[in-house]
């Protein structure tokens, strides 16, 4: 999912969203085989399933429906997504609320921890004040993408009278994913205790372990699946971005059909076949390739400055106030706002 940016012009792709002057080429898939990782083991602590049977089960039904286009991903997610994710968040309220006189010591723990030494316990043994903000800042960037680049091109490609007007809306994904839904999980995790008392637990077993501490049998089936659809729909949500960069890369051609093709199989190959791997392994690479992601993010936005600055201008102080005073101004896109 995560985009490295390099400068390229490919004529005709502009008018179908995209910003003119970077191509972008994915290494996503590697980091797809964390999402695969969750929930092979969430699967397997709520219903004891082979993780070799969840494997094969998420890649065949994800390469179903990538292969079906942008449509099928789309209608896929917009059902799936939002009801996943209320739900998700009204099961952990409900422990927030069969714990409510242990949240304000377990916020102040949130706080004490990030800024102090912790002694060893459980999963956070030996914690120090920099292994806090180190994993704190990894995590935060792969929950929301937020810097990584990513959401250059879940914006791009979306129909719109001026790019400022899209890019206004990127807070939203930032906001529900880790302001919400970790903080639901952190919080989960903290009041069950379930951190301290699984210590031998990690990755998504440990908030399945902490559903069913709290809902019993049915609270960790509900989070497996709950895990499975939020895998399942960011793995095929990350693949329509890296086919889209495919697309930049080949332009309108035949080329561009038959990569597509190829990626499709090359994309899957990570999920499927690191299903196995050690959690601690996946999410070290995955934090070396965001690092990078964000290094070049950065000399992208650093090199693209004007631009980025005139478009904030142009919707703010012209296109805004235009509309605003009942004028139809005319469309803008990159490159191209007067």
């Amino acid at each position: 999912m995560r985009p490295i940016l390099c400068h390229a012009q490919r004529p005709g792709l502009v008018e179908r969203g995209f910003p003119a002057g970077h191509c972008l080429f994915h290494l996503g898939p590697w980091t797809c085989s964390v999402q695969t990782e969750s929930v092979v083991g969430a699967l397997r602590e709520a219903f004891g399933i082979d993780p070799l049977w969840s494997a094969a089960f998420l890649g065949l039904t994800c390469f179903v429906t990538i292969f079906g286009g942008l449509r099928r991903i789309s209608a896929v997610m917009e059902r799936a997504v939002p009801i996943m994710a209320l739900l998700y968040i009204l099961g952990g309220l409900a422990i927030l609320v069969q714990h409510l006189p242990q949240v304000p010591a377990t916020l102040e723990l949130i706080v004490r921890s990030a800024f102090t030494p912790m002694a060893g316990v459980g999963g956070f043994a030996g914690a120090t004040v920099k292994d806090a903000k180190r994993y704190g800042i990894a995590r935060g960037l792969y929950s929301n993408d937020a810097g990584t680049g990513y959401g250059i091109i879940a914006h791009a490609t979306a129909r719109t009278d001026h790019p400022v007007r899209q890019a206004s809306w990127g807070w939203g994904e930032v906001f529900l994913d880790t302001i919400v839904v970790c903080s639901v999980t952190a919080l989960s995790l903290l009041l069950t205790n379930s951190y301290i008392d699984y210590p031998g637990v990690d990755s998504a077993r440990l908030t399945t372990v902490a559903f069913r501490i709290s809902f019993g049998a049915w609270g960790a089936w509900f989070m497996a699946i709950a895990i499975t659809v939020f895998a399942w729909t960011t793995i095929i949500g990350m693949y329509y971005s890296c086919e889209k960069s495919v697309n930049y890369a080949f332009g309108d051609t035949r080329r561009n059909r038959r990569a597509t093709k190829v990626y499709m199989i090359y994309y899957m190959i990570p999920c499927v076949v690191l299903y196995n791997a050690k959690a601690d392994a996946l999410w070290a690479m995955t934090d070396i390739l965001s690092a990078i992601y964000v290094m070049i993010t950065i000399l992208f936005i650093v090199t693209q400055r004007k631009e980025i600055f005139r478009l904030f201008n142009d919707f703010w102080f012209r296109f805004l106030p235009a509309q605003e005073r009942g004028k139809n101004p005319p469309v803008v896109a990159y490159g191209t706002g007067r």
